[in-house]
């Protein structure tokens, strides 16, 4: 069975995305989207994103669709990530904005730049965030312009003392907001 989640804004307007019931794929809400895409505003446009949990692919498309020049979609997920390829094949021509990371290869032989915006939104209660970070900086995919959103069962200082935060918002159930990471976490890597 399928669910479906619409980009709320951009080109792509009221495009729905559709994800598969039974994965554990909890893509963020409408509210909370729009919330992080209005602080995100003066930066995605021309941005280069990272989607490393994507899930639905939600966050990603919601990046192309206000203007960024490029997602790459990270999926472990096989049958999650042909989903997203399919809405990536219907709603863009440009093979050039969607990048699709294979998950057995590591990121660093796949990618040779920083990002800009990296979107984290992992599996809850299983300290994904700071395994994910450390990676992030240990694969030189971060630089100190990366912006980081997040999406996490607490807030990020719970989960990672060396982010630097922007902005955060609590719903019923999730912290959600934006930050980079210090330089001292950038020179553990």
């Amino acid at each position: 069975m399928q669910n479906q989640v619409r980009i709320i804004a951009g080109k792509w307007r009221q495009k729905k995305i559709s994800f598969l019931d039974g994965q554990n794929i909890r893509p963020t809400p409408s509210r909370s989207r729009e919330t992080i895409f209005n602080w995100l505003a003066p930066i995605i446009l021309d941005a280069t994103c990272l989607d490393l949990f994507a899930g639905s692919g939600i966050m990603g498309f919601e990046a192309l669709s206000r203007g960024a020049k490029s997602v790459y979609f990270n999926e472990k997920n096989l049958k999650s990530l042909h989903l997203i390829k399919d809405h990536a094949k219907k709603l863009t021509q440009e093979k050039s904005n969607t990048v699709f990371l294979n998950y057995n290869i590591p990121a660093k032989n796949q990618i040779q730049h920083h990002f800009d915006v990296v979107f984290l939104d992992p599996s809850f209660n299983q300290n994904l965030i700071p395994i994910s970070i450390n990676w992030l900086v240990k694969s030189n995919l971060v630089s100190k312009d990366t912006y980081i959103v997040y999406e996490a069962e607490k807030p990020i200082k719970d989960l990672y003392k060396d982010f630097v935060l922007i902005k955060e918002k609590k719903t019923k159930e999730t912290f959600y907001g934006y930050g980079f990471l210090s330089l001292s976490a950038l020179a553990k890597g």
